[in-house]
């Protein structure tokens, strides 16, 4: 007998939420344990960013950066890139003000997320360096070599370099050496950092496969269809160090390109999609936070203060970017 229509649509409906589920329940404890880091280290919502400032300038790199001068145009290019960054953290924050979280945000907040750090990465690398190439593999790769010159703080000085599937990565940047660990198990605040390292592994290995299946397709040209072990090698080092930036893109592509089913579908109730969506927000906002400090430190003359007291004025203030002011103004 046919099924009526409706009742396949309800049994693939029911089949894509249990397909779902545990690739959810992954990213869940990837991202709320990496919150739970930093609110360890830095403090709540409501306390942390004036901690992130002090960590950032504490940093034996930051202190020895110098106010640059800039052009007007430059300076600019850094507004509106931190702008746009703050459009997108102001606008991140609005799927929490509704009394019950709405599951179907979690396809978005993935992607306003991404591109609010990447906007901020654009402005430090134009503050400190140089005007970027803005595609996201140049974007990620500044944000590489911003944490590779110690200007980051941890945790977003954790980095994974090497091969991974060759059973060769490094870790870099953590307070101690990392172990596997299981992406269902729960951990205690000692071993977060553990989570973490799985978390920049995973991700070192989803791109490194994207390329390796590029060159086998090359390779299957000269008739051969594995890649040797040296081969990986040069290409694992040809990949900068994967790092939170890289997360961010990770996590972004899955909702834009591969379907939101795991952040909508996967998530067993309410609660724990606001779990991953908000964790994901405060991650994110926390990030800038310590951008901001770089920037603020290049450019001098309490330019980034003056600039997002503006835009907050325009948006009539806002409590996520009121905060980011007043760690901004706060005694260093």
């Amino acid at each position: 007998m046919t099924c009526p229509p409706i009742l396949q649509g309800i049994s693939e409906y029911l089949a894509r939420h249990r397909e779902a589920e545990p690739a959810f329940t992954a990213y869940r404890n990837y991202v709320e344990d990496l919150e739970r880091i930093i609110a360890l280290d830095y403090g709540d919502i409501n306390q942390r960013h004036a901690a992130i400032v002090g960590a950032t300038l504490a940093l034996p790199a930051v202190t020895k950066l110098s106010q640059r001068t800039l052009t007007p145009e430059e300076l600019a290019d850094v507004k509106r890139c931190l702008e746009r960054a703050w459009g997108m953290l102001r606008a991140m924050w609005v799927p929490l003000d509704f009394e019950e979280f709405i599951t179907e945000f979690n396809a978005t907040i993935p992607i306003t997320a991404y591109y609010s750090a990447f906007h901020a990465v654009l402005a430090t690398v134009a503050a400190t360096s140089h005007r970027g190439n803005d595609s996201h593999r140049t974007t990620l790769n500044d944000a590489s070599m911003l944490i590779g010159r110690g200007l980051l703080p941890w945790p977003w000085s954790a980095t994974c370099t090497g091969c991974p599937q060759l059973g060769e990565e490094l870790f870099t940047g953590f307070p101690h050496v990392i172990d596997e660990v299981h992406p269902f198990k729960s951990l205690s605040n000692d071993d977060l950092a553990h989570r973490l390292g799985a978390l920049l592994k995973s991700t070192r290995v989803k791109e490194l496969d994207l390329r390796f299946d590029g060159e086998r397709k090359r390779i299957q040209k000269a008739n051969r269809k594995n890649l040797k072990k040296d081969e990986k090698r040069r290409m694992s080092d040809g990949l900068v160090a994967t790092t939170i930036f890289d997360v961010l893109w990770r996590i972004r592509k899955k909702a834009n390109y591969e379907g939101a089913d795991v952040f909508v579908l996967g998530a067993p109730s309410s609660d724990e999609a606001r779990g991953f969506g908000e964790s994901l927000i405060m991650i994110v906002d926390a990030t800038i936070m310590s951008l901001e400090t770089i920037v603020d430190r290049e450019v001098g003359d309490d330019l980034v203060a003056t600039w997002l007291g503006a835009y907050n004025k325009r948006s009539r203030g806002t409590a996520c970017l009121e905060r980011h002011l007043e760690a901004l103004n706060s005694p260093s």
